[in-house]
């Protein structure tokens, strides 16, 4: 998993989850995903966000991507 484009371990993403929720109640994510990353794994991180009560999130989507198809 990556955080702003760095590799993070999911305890520290969770850490992070939780201090951005308790700063911001109205915190939001936006989760990118290539083609290639597995349906679960993007699920799995919606289900960490929703643990830390994170429920406003966005999946972002490369048209260009789309288009390679």
């Amino acid at each position: 998993m990556f955080l702003d484009a760095e590799p993070i371990a999911e305890p520290a993403l969770r850490a992070r989850f939780k201090s951005a929720h308790d700063a911001d109640p109205e915190t939001r994510a936006v989760i990118a995903a290539d083609g290639r990353t597995i349906h679960s794994n993007v699920v799995h991180v919606i289900d960490l966000l929703r643990r830390e009560n994170i429920t406003k999130f966005a999946i972002n989507v490369d048209p260009e991507e789309i288009i390679k198809r």
